[in-house]
């Protein structure tokens, strides 16, 4: 679901924002635009032009998923899982892809970029960090 997110302004009113806007979305019909796109689509791959089509794409610039994982630690043959590390990759010509994944507790998130899309990775990363450390202290 694409989401305009706001980069500056008050962290509360930030937040606030971006979620009325996901509650709003989710609420709708999941998968609806398939209706829209998935002809148009399929009509692309059938003339060989899909891959084409998407690497040239400009409305999408990121990724976001996110995973709820179990509340409680695990353990594997009786080792205990300390941390689990979401992994993910972005997609034809989107620049940037961000993991999230709660782990007992905790969140972890990934962010994987492409670096000739995404040059500023760094501050990108150290930002996101400040932020969910701001969101923490909250």
């Amino acid at each position: 679901m694409p989401v305009r997110v706001p980069v500056d302004g008050p962290l509360d009113a930030r937040l606030r924002h971006v979620g009325e806007v996901t509650r709003v979305r989710k609420g709708s019909t999941r998968g609806a635009s398939a209706v829209l796109v998935g002809p148009a689509f399929r009509l692309l791959a059938g003339a060989g032009v899909f891959r084409w089509f998407v690497d040239r794409q400009r409305l999408v610039n990121s990724f976001l998923t996110n995973l709820r994982g179990p509340d409680q630690p695990l353990s594997l043959a009786g080792a205990p899982i300390l941390t689990i590390v979401p992994i993910t990759v972005t997609a034809s010509n989107v620049g940037v892809a961000f993991a999230a994944l709660s782990y007992a507790g905790r969140l972890g998130v990934t962010v994987i970029a492409d670096p000739d899309v995404v040059p500023e990775i760094d501050e990108l990363a150290a930002t996101l960090a400040a932020e969910l450390v701001a969101i923490a202290a909250g």
